[in-house]
């Protein structure tokens, strides 16, 4: 961080499960300087508690039961414009309604519909999921290595009848 410029960058504020304020210290006590808390606000989001307001937009957390604490994201700008990150889940119907009418569904797609691992998602389950909440465009993220992304797009695309990006 350039002192110089320190006083005109405001706080950057990292939203996150709880969880994450001991997270990030405990990065600091493992790595020193190289990661920094001064200039950081952390604010951890409760899975289903009240959305985040800030400036121009809101985040709301929910849960989708990956694990106990994963969670998916949806955000809200002024302008209307939507997008919800679903992190790691499963066709779940909490995810679809975290993604309802969102203008972008970025979304895991960890395997091809023959590999389905539970609590991760596929790209027809992706499909089931988009179709569910009423998205409008879907980009694919998170693939193992042994999905091809294009392919992953292709199935879900053709499952989905949205557009579909990975």
């Amino acid at each position: 961080r350039n002192p110089a410029l320190a006083g005109q960058l405001p706080p950057l504020e990292i939203c996150g499960p709880r969880g994450t304020a001991a997270l990030l210290a405990n990065l600091q006590k493992a790595w020193g300087g190289w990661v920094r808390e001064d200039g950081v606000l952390v604010t951890e989001l409760e899975p289903g508690g009240p959305a985040l307001e800030r400036t121009g937009f809101s985040l709301r957390a929910l849960p989708t039961h990956h694990t106990d604490h994963a969670l998916c994201f949806r955000l809200e700008l002024a302008n209307r414009s939507s997008l919800c990150y679903s992190g790691d889940s499963d066709a779940v119907e909490e995810l679809a309604l975290a993604a309802r009418e969102v203008d972008w569904f970025l979304c895991e797609c960890s395997f091809a519909d023959e590999d389905h691992v539970e609590g991760l998602l596929t790209p027809s389950r992706v499909a089931k999921v988009a179709r569910a909440a009423g998205a409008r465009r879907v980009v694919l993220t998170h693939f193992y290595p042994s999905l091809d992304p294009a392919r992953a797009a292709e199935v879900c695309a053709a499952a989905s009848g949205l557009p579909v990006r990975a």
